[in-house]
């Protein structure tokens, strides 16, 4: 069929029309794809989680030692602070001579003092001693006399009761050969009998009872000389002890005294015993001593130990035992094990390692370097995928593929997820949401929110 020129026009006219339409179609999509968010995505993968855990450890003394003088003297001199080294027979600190000559002259009467009241009471520990055994004689004697009058009475109620025993045995034996012979009308005499057997009975009884409560009556008084005995004992004992402690303190003050001597002898100083380091000195120039040690320090060849603090992240991760690389710029490398570990009071936990190697420095500072791989999870993804939504709370967004105005086009959603565990760079996560096929955004150049329109690349 031929067409008219009209026609022919139309018909270019109107194929021009939809080829212009396609070409704005096509550029409308490209300005629309423009306009959206352009996404990298990554799928979960199985994997554990390795922790690398980094701390700084300080070597210190294994066990601390004191200097010790009496209490209440007043410092002349220090010659020694925190960190300072020092050799055995080395001048630690001076007491001021002239104090030091006031305390042995007050010492020196103490003792004088102790020594009379000890006599005093050395003598009459004596005399008590004396007094309190003439008391236990008498207790033991009065014991042992009680004793022999409560075994009388006993021997004489068993023998009473052997005796209305063997009457009542006699009576009854009596009755027996006499039962052939006795009318069964002879009422008067029947009573009779019946009456004096009943009679030799309750002498028995009596006579046993008796019995009873003179081994009773024994127990009781035996008790109570017994006691009489530990008390008069005890009370010489007694005596004894108050001589003994008066001994204790004249010992005492006369060592204190000695010590006083030997330190006014050495010009009042106090000298290192052997070498070492200090840890923590005390002391003041013009200040008195206190009680206890005046100058904490580590001896040079004691043990030697490796402190750490850790946070309450990495004390998760870390348990006794642990082997840790060591790394020092002038010892170079070794290993370390973890031995203790406690937790603080402020939430971190401080542990206390053992070093194999050589003697170090007291103070030296070493970095310690454990790497520890968890068991494996079944969904991993790149730490940068979380977004937080709340304290320990995180979401992620998957892409999907929808069918929109324009066509099939990627939509994501966000999901809430439990985070397992992590580090740095990779999170395990937990969430009846996600599979291994699911793609995850890990890359995006717009901020994004639920239901949100995307570009994937990849």
């Amino acid at each position: 069929m031929k067409l008219t020129k009209g026609k022919r026009a139309a018909l270019i006219c109107f194929g021009i029309f939809l080829g212009f339409m396609a070409v704005c179609t096509v550029a409308a999509k490209g300005i629309y794809a423009s306009g959206l968010p352009r996404v990298s995505t990554v799928k979960p993968y199985r994997s554990g989680i390795t922790h690398e855990i980094r701390v700084n450890g300080t070597v210190k003394q294994g066990q601390e030692y004191g200097v010790y003088v009496e209490e209440g003297l007043r410092i002349a001199e220090v010659s020694v602070a925190n960190g300072d080294s020092f050799q055995a027979g080395d001048m630690l600190f001076q007491i001021e001579i002239n104090d030091l000559e006031d305390r042995i002259e007050e010492r020196g009467l103490e003792l004088a003092k102790l020594k009379a009241q000890h006599s005093e009471i050395l003598e009459e520990g004596k005399l008590k001693q004396q007094e309190y055994r003439r008391t236990a004689a008498r207790a033991r004697e009065d014991y042992d006399k009680t004793a022999a009058e409560a075994d009388a009475r006993i021997s004489r109620c068993r023998r009473e009761l052997e005796a209305a025993q063997a009457a009542l045995a006699r009576y009854d034996q009596y009755l027996a050969d006499a039962s052939g012979s006795v009318s069964s009308g002879d009422y008067q005499g029947n009573y009779e009998r019946q009456e004096k057997r009943a009679q030799l009975v309750q002498a028995a009884i009596s006579c046993d009872e008796a019995l009873k409560e003179a081994e009773r009556q024994k127990e009781d008084s035996l008790r109570t000389a017994a006691r009489a005995v530990e008390d008069a004992e005890a009370s010489g004992a007694g005596a004894g002890a108050a001589v003994k402690l008066s001994a204790l303190e004249v010992e005492y003050q006369t060592k204190a005294l000695e010590e006083l001597m030997e330190l006014m002898e050495g010009g009042g100083w106090v000298y290192a015993g052997d070498s070492g380091r200090v840890v923590d000195c005390r002391l003041k120039v013009g200040e008195r001593t206190a009680d206890g040690a005046g100058i904490l320090y580590a001896r040079s060849e004691g043990e030697q130990i490796l402190e750490a603090v850790f946070t309450e992240e990495e004390a998760k991760y870390v348990s006794e035992g642990q082997a840790f690389e060591m790394r020092d710029a002038r010892s170079g490398r070794g290993t370390a094990q973890l031995v203790n570990l406690e937790e603080g009071d402020d939430g971190r936990s401080y542990g206390r390692f053992s070093m194999d190697g050589g003697r170090m420095s007291i103070g030296q500072k070493l970095q310690l370097i454990c790497e520890l791989r968890t068991d494996a999870y079944d969904a991993c993804i790149p730490v940068q995928c979380l977004y937080p939504e709340g304290e320990e709370s995180y979401c992620v967004y998957i892409a999907e593929e929808r069918e929109g105005i324009l066509g099939t086009e990627w939509r994501v959603r966000r999901i809430r997820v439990e985070v397992l565990d992590r580090n740095d760079f990779v999170a395990a996560i937990g969430s009846a949401e996600i599979t291994g096929e699911s793609r995850i955004v890990s890359v995006t150049d717009k901020a994004l929110h639920d239901g949100a329109v995307v570009r994937v690349l990849q």
